[in-house]
């Protein structure tokens, strides 16, 4: 509606523009992942299939400190974003990002390159290499339905659950500490 016709039907001031629910994004850059974090306080996930690609693309738009962003993300500090051509300030209290993704053995030197061996980058990335990991060929056998519907009932269950907030009623991250036998296997 125009201002007008607002004005017309009572309505005062400007409406807020909707936030989209996401939980999972892609090749975006830290500006816009900060603002689809702002709405969805409770945390995202990246997706990377290649991960190779999102270290790649490090600093592609600006000469910058995406490093440096991605290392606060990691510790979960606040995200705080005030840019001239932006329509407001991003502000997130508690960060939640995760980053998921694949990267062939031989790629992984890349991920060492500049500081990032020094400067706790990769200290903050927990690598899984599945054993008995056989490569795949080409089928043409159809997923079980069955297969889709569990992992939407995983996900789904993932999202609807209960959560603590804090005065402000933003969601406040639990910890989780590692039972000894865990912490062990984690330290072999």
């Amino acid at each position: 509606l125009t201002k007008k016709e607002r004005e017309e039907q009572g309505m005062d001031g400007i409406s807020e523009e909707p936030v989209q629910k996401k939980f999972v994004v892609s090749d975006i850059t830290p500006e816009c992942l900060a603002f689809v974090h702002d709405g969805n306080k409770r945390g995202i996930c990246l997706y990377a299939d290649e991960l190779a690609s999102w270290f790649k693309n490090f600093n592609r738009y600006s000469k910058g400190s995406e490093e440096q962003f991605w290392l606060s993300v990691f510790s979960g500090k606040p995200i705080i974003f005030d840019r001239k051509g932006m329509k407001r300030s991003i502000s997130v209290k508690h960060s939640f990002i995760s980053v998921i993704g694949t990267i062939q053995k031989g790629i992984l030197k890349e991920l060492a390159k500049g500081d990032r061996n020094q400067n706790g980058f990769l200290d903050r990335i927990l690598f899984v290499l599945p054993e008995n990991l056989d490569k795949q060929y080409w089928n043409t056998k159809e997923l079980d339905a069955h297969i889709s519907l569990d992992w939407q009932k995983i996900t789904q269950k993932l999202i609807d659950r209960a959560y603590s907030v804090d005065e402000s009623g933003n969601p406040v991250s639990n910890e989780i500490r590692f039972e000894s036998a865990a912490m062990r296997l984690l330290m072999e």
